[in-house]
């Protein structure tokens, strides 16, 4: 089993503030009473079941949970792989993340085949970018793709969850 983690879940008690100087910081202009809905999350497993893509190189997009709420701000992703994609000639399985307008806009490109990743990867060389900010009422979504000669159908195995962290800015009325 591989975990990677860009925030680990129990920590999430301790970064109210520096979440809120992010903010400050990113979002001079906007006046950041207190958070709305504290911390939330969107999250999904993915099965090999669940990769139904038949044609060859075919990427498939599925839906992490409901839309974004208005002022979501994503800032911690999470990639759980408890067991490698493989089956039949599948060669690669990559993903990327993001949302509606930016389908790579938080992850793009983590190959779970023949680089299982690690949380440096993820940080550094695949590029978590937090600074592709999800606008308000977006889907997120996971994208799938397997190497050019191969459908995802033909996996046997594989099973991987992704959990997007986000808060919700609080209306400020003057």
């Amino acid at each position: 089993m591989s975990v990677i983690r860009t925030l680990d879940a129990d920590s999430l008690d301790g970064i109210a503030q520096p979440i809120q100087e992010l903010i400050a910081d990113a979002f001079s202009e906007v006046r950041t009473a207190t958070l709305a809905n504290e911390i939330q999350r969107r999250q999904i497993q993915i099965l090999h079941g669940d990769l139904t893509e038949a044609g060859n190189g075919d990427p498939q997009v599925i839906d992490i949970e409901a839309i974004l709420p208005a002022n979501a701000i994503p800032f911690a992703l999470d990639v759980q792989v408890d067991t490698v994609p493989s089956g039949g000639s599948v060669s690669e399985c990559v993903i990327d993340v993001g949302g509606t307008t930016d389908p790579v806009g938080i992850l793009l490109g983590l190959e779970l085949i023949t680089d299982v990743p690690t949380a440096a990867e993820i940080n550094a060389a695949k590029g978590v970018a937090f600074s592709n900010i999800i606008h308000a009422g977006e889907q997120l979504g996971v994208t799938v793709t397997p190497d050019a000669g191969n459908p995802l159908v033909d996996l046997t195995a594989g099973d991987f969850t992704i959990t997007v962290y986000f808060f919700v800015l609080a209306p400020v009325t003057p």
